[in-house]
């Protein structure tokens, strides 16, 4: 756009007019013949600049045309007065410091029509400074910071332009070097200066300097309301690639949903740079940008579900494969703006979270859960076993003792389960469904063999022992379990457990009284003499003292 703008490669200025065109055009024929270099005399030479048949044939073509000639226009030099002819012919004569001390005085000057072309000029001599090391063949070689500089500079004062003249202004000036059809419609003008724009930035680039966007559109609102427009148009480029990537990223799992993570990841990588600059150029609020941020979003969405479920199909959903799909959920969820598309994202990103918390349960509790599972089918065989209730007691009391073996001592293995848990998912799963339905399933076990036991027992010593075994059970299980010595267990299995400790001290009231009558009855024997009063009031007191016991 500078280098090789066509009035550069001509070594003409923008509005040297149509003899002076047509001059040059003979010249570079007969120079071509000849086979002599085009070089020029009065020639506004910068090197960099490729002049040969190709390019020179191009520039007399591109200037043919008014519109055509709107962009270099802008980005080339004008003259407009005594003080641009002074600096033109500085610049033929190699002295381009000389004709850069007498424009930058335009620099910062209030933006009038009278001061247009001297803006203009040195904002070209600044772009061409920063992207020559070497101005001229005498020049010392300019530092890569200054170059930087002049760059910065250079693209300020053309965007001071654009942005600053009245709409008539800005047509009047780009009258120089087009004509008055083309230069009708300043919005025009601002398109074709941002297409420009886009062009000078990929030179810029090529040429080992920085321009990034947040740079170049920091520098543009010296542009104003113009701004706007320059804006949209850098938009279309970031746009463009990520609807390109969007399509892409569709079709290539298409026919194979085992390639949707290295589409989703792909999208991804493209959506984390090109959204970001989107957003530097417009507003995240701009729909433009939000209805594709959210078909990325969903697209992204796409890919890892369909992903994942490739492999659940397949049994092979595992960690890695959730966090892989965790990855891009995640990603979506950054980047989606509508309501429906973050309600969308979140659903899906809370269902792989609870996937990956039960297969990370799964792997912390499966020792524990598989040895509960092992002794509970051990304790529905001694349920089913036709024993006496001697070694239904005796297995009873084995697994609620905390110093036997882990293997024998069911108690040891829940508040294995219980100590894991905790350690891994925190205080809260004391009352997880987890540890609910595992102390349950065991309480339900122990109180069932020993109610077994009791039914089964032909003696008062069997029948005592199975039922004060059954109060045993009943300490440790609690539908809280808030103490550290119990477990928590459902209401369906505490009704069940209360029915059958009431039947225990039911029990135990029985036999009391049995025994009671007994003495009574060996005492009357032996002393001859009864008194019914005093008996019914030492019964009385023996069931307040019984009622008056834990559950009752």
């Amino acid at each position: 756009m500078i280098l090789n703008n066509p009035f550069h490669i001509l070594g003409l200025a923008a509005n040297c007019g149509k003899r002076a065109e047509a001059r040059r055009e003979s010249q570079i024929k007969r120079y071509l013949e000849v086979g002599k270099p085009l070089i020029f005399e009065n020639d506004l030479y910068f090197p960099g600049c490729r002049r040969n048949e190709i390019t020179a044939n191009r520039a007399l073509t591109v200037i043919q045309d008014g519109r055509s000639r709107i962009g270099p226009g802008l980005f080339w030099f004008t003259q407009g007065g005594k003080t641009d002819d002074k600096c033109l012919n500085l610049l033929h004569e190699g002295d381009w410091r000389g004709a850069l001390a007498i424009w930058q005085q335009f620099e910062d000057s209030s933006i009038a029509i009278r001061y247009a072309s001297g803006i203009s000029n040195f904002g070209t001599l600044a772009l061409l400074i920063a992207l020559v090391d070497r101005p001229s063949r005498q020049a010392v070689a300019i530092s890569r910071a200054d170059r930087q500089d002049y760059l910065l500079r250079g693209l300020r004062a053309k965007a001071r332009l654009i942005g600053g003249l009245p709409g008539a202004d800005l047509s009047s000036f780009c009258m120089l070097f087009s004509d008055e059809i083309a230069v009708r419609d300043s919005d025009e003008i601002t398109a074709i200066f941002a297409e420009s724009l886009e062009l000078f930035k990929a030179e810029v680039e090529s040429h080992g300097l920085e321009l990034p966007v947040q740079t170049l559109l920091s520098v543009l609102n010296s542009c104003g309301a113009r701004g706007e427009a320059v804006r949209h148009r850098f938009a279309r480029g970031p746009r463009q690639e990520l609807e390109r990537a969007v399509r892409q990223c569709a079709s290539a799992y298409k026919n194979d949903p085992s390639k949707a993570l290295a589409a989703g990841q792909q999208l991804m990588q493209i959506a984390r740079v090109q959204l970001a600059e989107l957003a530097d150029i417009i507003s995240r609020d701009d729909f433009a940008y939000s209805s594709l941020a959210d078909r990325i979003a969903n697209e992204l969405q796409d890919a890892a579900r369909d992903y994942h479920n490739h492999h659940a199909r397949r049994g092979g959903a595992n960690s890695r494969v959730i966090n892989e799909s965790l990855a891009i959920v995640n990603f979506a969820a950054d980047v989606a703006c509508g309501v429906a598309t973050q309600t969308n994202v979140q659903d899906n990103l809370e269902a792989l979270k609870a996937i990956k918390a039960e297969q990370q349960r799964d792997k912390v509790l499966k020792q524990v859960r598989s040895a509960l599972n092992e002794w509970i089918g051990r304790a529905q065989d001694q349920l089913d076993a036709k024993t006496g209730p001697r070694p239904k007691i005796a297995f009873v009391q084995r697994a609620i003792g905390k110093s036997t073996s882990r293997k024998d001592s069911v108690i040891n293995l829940l508040s294995a389960l219980r100590d894991r848990g905790v350690r891994a998912f925190g205080p809260e799963f004391r009352s997880d469904e987890e540890m609910v339905a595992g102390s349950s399933a065991i309480c339900t076990a122990l109180t069932a063999i020993l109610v077994s036991a009791y039914n089964g027992s032909q003696d008062e010593s069997m029948a005592r022992k199975a039922a004060e075994s059954i109060l045993a059970v009943d300490e440790l299980f609690d539908v809280d379990g808030a103490g550290n010595d119990s477990f928590p267990i459902s209401h369906q299995c505490a009704e069940f457990l209360a029915r059958n400790v009431k039947g225990a001290r039911d029990h135990f009231v029985t036999a009391q009284l049995q025994e009671y009558t007994r003495q009574q009855r060996r005492q009357s024997s032996n002393s001859g003499c009864s008194n019914s009063i005093v008996i019914l009031a030492a019964v009385i007191a023996v069931l307040a003292l019984i009622a008056s016991g834990p559950g009752l």
